[in-house]
């Protein structure tokens, strides 16, 4: 993995931020991947209300989906018990 130079936030200066060049660079391996800004850390981010509120959507969102796939985990074993059992009939 490429190793990038760290940046201190443009908002705040104390807590390291990503530069535009390891979003893209995260954003081509990683499909879901949240809205941060470059330069400016979470922190920052959710003190912003714009930003906070972009943040918490795709926060909903990513629970959704990730509940989602856990239900089809769950749902899968149950299917193929409920077969068995029925095939005993």
């Amino acid at each position: 993995m490429k190793k990038f130079e760290q940046m201190p936030c443009a908002r705040c200066g104390e807590v390291t931020a990503m530069s535009a060049e390891q979003l893209a660079s995260i954003r081509a391996e990683v499909s879901d991947f949240p809205p941060l800004v470059a330069g400016v850390c979470p922190r920052c981010m959710m003190k912003d209300p714009a930003m906070k509120a972009e943040m918490d959507a795709w926060i909903a969102g990513y629970k959704h989906r990730l509940v989602g796939k856990v239900r089809g985990a769950l749902v899968r074993p149950l299917e193929v018990i409920d077969r068995f059992v029925e095939g005993l009939k």
